[in-house]
């Protein structure tokens, strides 16, 4: 019989009736299950909601989808704006950072303000308008990229814009 099949491999004789119950060995045994049963419970109270939430309907999908998204390109936007501003637009850092900074303001404002004040028309209506201002917005920024507003201005040595 090899080593690693041997009952005593650990260096630590077994017990008659081949239990370690009452030496070092067997209470660190006894440790290690308790903490690999503590493990395995938090584990299973971990992903067993996230399990559940697989099973849930299409529509919360495509609402989480959609935000993923949206998220992903408002986020992503939002740390090129400054760098945007300053070098396509050739508006000067001054400026640049107060445009950036009143934006984010209003973001915020309008989520915090408005936010209660949309959720009164439900939910469907609520999204639906969300989604087609958002479509309209980016279509009409990607369909009249020569606007007067986004053309390259010359830098004024103005205060801010």
């Amino acid at each position: 019989m090899c080593r690693i099949c041997s009952p005593s491999w650990s260096g630590v004789p077994l017990l008659p009736g081949g239990s370690y119950r009452g030496t070092q060995a067997g209470e660190e045994l006894a440790r290690r299950t308790r903490m690999l049963r503590r493990l395995l419970n938090l584990l299973n109270r971990l992903f067993k909601p996230l399990a559940e939430l697989a099973d849930s309907p299409r529509g919360l999908w495509y609402v989480i989808g959609a935000f993923v998204l949206e998220s992903t390109a408002f986020y992503g936007i939002w740390t090129l704006m400054t760098c945007y501003l300053s070098t396509d637009l050739k508006w000067s850092d001054n400026c640049a950072s107060v445009v950036f900074s009143m934006f984010s303001m209003l973001v915020t404002v309008f989520m915090l303000a408005i936010g209660s004040f949309a959720e009164s028309f439900g939910p469907r209506r609520t999204i639906a308008a969300a989604l087609l201002m958002n479509t309209v917005g980016g279509w009409s920024i990607a369909c009249f990229p020569d606007t007067p507003l986004l053309r390259p201005q010359p830098a004024r040595r103005s205060r801010c814009c």
